[in-house]
């Protein structure tokens, strides 16, 4: 039950977001369900392993559906993926890695700055490696 709320919260998020991108109208829903999706795998998996982990899996499944999307709606994969990723980028451990630095807290800094930026790089080789394997697979398909 709490996965439909968080489902539902994310959804809303994400197509905030993407009315912000200027995501055509028609699109909304579908670029809030990736959104959405990938909100309810990351807070799942998330539950029981690292949230760098949890980032990984989540970019790897809003890029498939981001992929999926884009080749039935017959519109570029950045329109899915990046506000797609939106929920899942560490936007509140960046306030706490600042908010620590300006408190003198270096070494709390350092810590949350370095888990942050493991889950930036965890997100961006999630996304790359499914854009990697589409265009391995299209590249291939076109050879025959």
């Amino acid at each position: 039950m709490i996965f439909v709320k968080e489902f539902i919260f994310a959804l809303f998020a994400t197509v905030g977001f993407s009315v912000m991108f200027n995501v055509p109208k028609k699109l909304l829903f579908h670029v809030g369900f990736t959104g959405a999706i990938g909100w309810v795998v990351y807070s799942y998996i998330n539950s029981f392993a690292n949230p760098i982990i949890a980032s990984f899996i989540a970019s790897i499944a809003i890029s498939i559906l981001g992929e999926i999307l884009a080749r039935i709606k017959k519109t570029p994969v950045t329109v899915f993926v990046i506000p797609g990723i939106v929920p899942i980028v560490p936007g509140f451990a960046m306030y706490l890695s600042v908010a620590n630095m300006i408190n003198n807290n270096y070494s709390k800094a350092i810590d949350i700055t370095i888990q942050t930026a493991f889950t930036a790089v965890s997100i961006s080789v999630g996304i790359i490696l499914v854009t990697s394997i589409s265009k391995i697979l299209k590249h291939s398909k076109s050879k025959y």
